[in-house]
């Protein structure tokens, strides 16, 4: 029974070291950090049906909503746009 308890016990700190890191990457925006998530999205899509993730992204959105919180993966992205302020700047 001990053993059983171990392994739950190690996989959950698994799950929450990996979860962190992914959490923590998501606030860096670079192609690197973007490269990792999108490859993590797809190994959990891979294994977890599309309609089951967008029940769960959807009451995550609630849930952070409610508390007037905002994670970076979860927010639109803006598309941003190069205007040069004056004529003959560089």
């Amino acid at each position: 029974m001990e053993k059983g308890r171990d392994l739950f016990l190690f996989r959950l700190y698994i799950v929450m070291v990996v979860g962190g890191a992914v959490t923590l990457l998501s606030f860096f925006h670079t192609e690197t950090s973007e490269q990792f998530i999108q490859q993590v999205k797809e190994t959990i899509s891979y294994q977890i049906p599309a309609e089951e993730i967008w029940e769960k992204k959807e009451a995550l959105a609630v849930f952070l909503e409610e508390r007037q919180l905002t994670l970076p993966v979860l927010s639109p992205k803006e598309e941003k746009i190069f205007v040069p302020e004056e004529e003959g700047t560089p």
